[in-house]
């Protein structure tokens, strides 16, 4: 796990939970209730942590835009990389297939913090699936537990050395044979990250806490898998269900940017009042994830009046460097 994600996980839920709103006396006292009484606070379900999204438009300029924090990509914090979604009719999923450089903003209010996270987005649907190339990481990335590290805040010390940790070392660079094949577009390039098969993982993980004294030292001869199509397949279902049957219904909408000419407003009212004809696995075909593998984050603490720059290097491997807010 990244040492940015403990903090940036933390602050989030710090941020949901201090969205309990709290009603004056007047208003929470009802019908029911005897004059002047008071009632605890009430609890609303957590509203969704907005980003900022920025991206490099087919016009040379960035194209900023609001979207929704869908959490960590398979569920999984140590994989390192912030999932959103889109439609595959919106600019933005075209301007990412030409140029993938992209930065969200995360700014939490209430705790005073904000992180910008800059990276490179990989698009997930029916049509694309993403080519890891686990070859080109130096160091493979360390698999330990979720859990791990997961309270660890802006003050924490550095992260101690697990020695059950699984490192794999990459083959020689010189063993790596250049991609020859000519790239339609650059979603099609192959991604360096040490993102495995989450089936490889769990196996792994399951072996490992049945053979917890045995020895690890020779895991260079371990054949790595990234994740498999199915893989990919089964996390854009998961997202598509968490997502409201009102957010679903968008995506049977009319292409995004098109004139809104009488056909188009009948098509929309029909879906408005739900007398399309059609059911919500109808917007399925036009739903896409947006995977951010993070580069780099730049953190600042309002409160404390500090800041942290986390870099990864061409190795998977992390950096933290504390600089002047």
């Amino acid at each position: 796990m990244a040492p940015w994600v403990p903090i940036f996980t933390h602050a989030i839920d710090l941020e949901l939970n201090s969205r309990i709103i709290s009603l004056p006396v007047d208003s929470q006292t009802t019908s029911t209730s005897a004059p002047g009484t008071r009632r605890s606070s009430i609890s609303q379900p957590p509203p969704f942590i907005l980003l900022q999204l920025a991206t490099i438009g087919t016009d040379g300029f960035p194209h900023v835009r609001t979207v929704v924090y869908r959490g960590f990509l398979f569920n999984d914090k140590t994989t390192n990389s912030i999932v959103i979604t889109t439609d595959k009719r919106m600019q933005k999923y075209h301007e990412l297939e030409i140029n993938d450089r992209v930065e969200i903003n995360c700014y939490l209010p209430s705790r005073r913090k904000q992180f910008r996270l800059r990276g490179r987005a990989r698009l997930v649907d029916s049509d694309r699936k993403p080519n890891i190339d686990l070859l080109k990481v130096g160091v493979f990335h360390s698999y330990g537990s979720e859990n791990e590290d997961e309270n660890k805040t802006f003050d924490d010390s550095e992260e101690e050395e697990d020695e059950d940790t699984f490192q794999i070392k990459s083959p020689p660079s010189n063993e790596i044979k250049p991609i020859v094949n000519e790239v339609k577009c650059v979603q099609d390039e192959p991604i360096c990250s040490a993102l495995v098969s989450p089936g490889f993982i769990s196996d792994h993980n399951e072996e490992h806490s049945n053979h917890h004294h045995g020895s690890y030292t020779n895991l260079v001869d371990i054949q790595l898998k990234p994740p498999t199509s199915e893989e990919w397949d089964t996390e854009v279902r998961r997202q598509w269900d968490q997502l409201s049957k009102q957010l679903r219904h968008l995506f049977r909408k009319p292409a995004p940017l098109t004139p809104l000419d009488d056909q188009n407003a009948k098509i929309i009212d029909r879906i408005r009042r739900g007398v399309d004809g059609k059911k919500d696995e109808a917007g399925f075909a036009n739903f896409s994830l947006v995977v951010i593998f993070v580069e780099s984050v730049d953190f600042v603490d309002l409160e404390k009046d500090r800041r942290m720059v986390f870099t990864k290097d061409q190795y998977e491997q992390w950096s933290e460097q504390e600089v002047c807010p």
